[in-house]
């Protein structure tokens, strides 16, 4: 059950990063935009109604999965470090208590790669991000529009091939930390594992 002061913070805060993307969103966000947020806040709800989180960690689980990535609307590079410090702003302004702006800022640079999670609201957090990209059924689609937008964000031109072999070095030493991630996106993303070998390998053949 949801008490009313978390239900309340939680819709405030909702409203805010919505407004924030209606106003800062841009062609060059093609991958971090108010839909992936949408889908990770989607995500964190469903692994924390499993594990029956407590209320105050739900909120702070919550408030982190909508801020984590609005740094991206700013600056990639410092992204989840610009995240962290708008959430606590924002928190703050409300007067939010301090246990949960701690908690927030924690999670939110606890899921920038590579990832460090030392709670559970954290490893939620961090699967839920990654649950909608490496567990993606159109992970093809997706890897593409992150690369298209980290070009654009940096200004620096990144190969199909270099990013292909960076993608599966990150993939390859990735793993879920949560048994809901694992057991709903755990074969998908070794079929988008198995698919990303397949072309990197064809890719060293044709250079």
């Amino acid at each position: 059950m949801i008490m009313k002061g978390s239900s309340k913070l939680i819709k405030q805060v909702k409203s805010c990063v919505k407004a924030f993307y209606k106003c800062r969103q841009g062609e060059a966000n093609k991958y971090h935009n108010i839909d992936h947020t949408i889908s990770v806040v989607k995500v964190a709800k469903k692994i924390a109604r499993q594990v029956k989180l407590k209320e105050q960690d739900r909120a702070i689980l919550l408030i982190a999965a909508w801020f984590h990535d609005i740094g991206y609307l700013t600056n990639s590079k410092e992204a989840h470090h610009i995240s962290a410090r708008k959430a606590i702003a924002f928190l703050t302004f409300i007067d939010a208590d301090s246990a949960i702006i701690e908690g927030v800022d924690k999670a939110i640079l606890a899921a920038a790669v590579p990832q460090h999670p030392t709670t559970l609201v954290e490893q939620i957090l961090c699967d839920a991000d990654l649950y909608t990209y490496l567990g993606s059924k159109d992970f093809r689609k997706q890897t593409e529009k992150l690369r298209l937008e980290t070009e654009e964000l940096t200004g620096n031109k990144i190969s199909k091939k270099t990013w292909h072999r960076n993608e599966l070095e990150f993939m390859e030493g990735h793993y879920f930390f949560t048994t809901y991630a694992h057991s709903k996106r755990g074969k998908i993303k070794e079929e988008n594992l198995k698919w990303l070998k397949q072309v990197t390998q064809e890719e060293n053949i044709a250079a």
